[in-house]
């Protein structure tokens, strides 16, 4: 009897400095999380960055552009915030409401566009016309988007990738330009457009890659592609066919229009179509509260 008394007294002398080691531990653990906070919820998430359209001139009765220099990329500024809730731990899988806006911007360039519009048939005449083309406004979007991420890393620090979709629909103002001579201080310059928003719609496709700092708090890049079909305004150029008239009355050319106005007419016979494919890429950070 003595014996197994001593025996278990000697266990429980070499097993108490475990016990204690692992009471320790756990107290480290809680340190942790008490300082880094619970995983939580719901998230908020602003994003900025570019996202790029093909825009596609199209020749009106007298343009002969070839399809090789027909087209231009036109980049637009992409703004947005998402609203959401991780619906399980560390955002694997989350979902919520996205809005945002695309503010078309254009490059300053001069001269994109060559073309020698056959205006003149009976006196073989054949101006050159250099001129070049812009897009105006922007849209607004509201999107339902969901998402499933990976995250690896511990509580302190982690990293993660991921896939992320959402529809929604867009109302989109504005119009596009047709323009020769300097951006800046155009020479002729003829618009279509509208101050009426026209609904549309939209879907978005991204990937996701993204460092997180503690449990709540994560910096994110995202890069894909956006379907927004954009239906622009019919030209409202009816205003120059007194120039053709004109020059068919009295003979090619005619003395009395001068030649910007005649430039404006060759103008106007062209139009823009903006294909409704675009990519692009951008950075934010999303932040977990309760």
């Amino acid at each position: 009897m003595k014996k197994i008394v001593l025996i278990l007294m000697a266990i429980l002398i070499v097993a108490m400095p475990f016990a204690v080691f692992a009471q320790d531990e756990e107290t480290i653990a809680d340190a942790i999380d008490k300082l880094l906070g619970h995983w939580k919820r719901n998230f908020a998430s602003p994003s900025y960055g570019l996202s790029f359209f093909q825009a596609r001139v199209e020749g009106g009765n007298y343009g002969v552009l070839t399809d090789e220099n027909r087209k231009f990329f036109v980049p637009a500024m992409d703004l947005r915030i998402f609203r959401g809730v991780n619906v399980s731990k560390r955002g694997g899988f989350y979902t919520g409401i996205e809005t945002g806006v695309l503010i078309f911007v254009n490059p300053t360039e001069e001269g994109r566009f060559y073309d020698k519009p056959f205006y003149w048939p009976d006196t073989g005449s054949n101006p050159p016309l250099s001129f070049d083309a812009k897009m105006n406004g922007g849209l607004v979007f509201l999107m339902a988007k969901y998402g499933l991420r990976a995250d690896m890393g511990i509580a302190l620090i982690g990293v993660s990738v991921g896939l992320e979709a959402g529809a929604g629909g867009t109302l989109f103002a504005g119009g596009y330009e047709f323009y020769t001579g300097p951006p800046d201080d155009p020479i002729v310059k003829v618009g279509s457009g509208s101050a009426n928003a026209i609904l549309g719609l939209i879907v978005d496709l991204n990937g996701e890659g993204a460092i997180r700092l503690g449990k709540n708090f994560r910096f994110f890049l995202k890069a894909g592609f956006v379907i927004a079909p954009i239906g622009l305004p019919e030209n409202r150029w009816d205003e120059y066919e007194w120039i053709a008239q004109e020059d068919q009355s009295t003979g090619y050319p005619s003395p009395n229009i001068s030649p910007e106005d005649r430039q404006r007419y060759l103008l106007s016979q062209y139009r823009l179509e903006l294909e409704p494919f675009g990519f692009g890429a951008r950075v934010g950070f999303a932040l977990n509260f309760d």
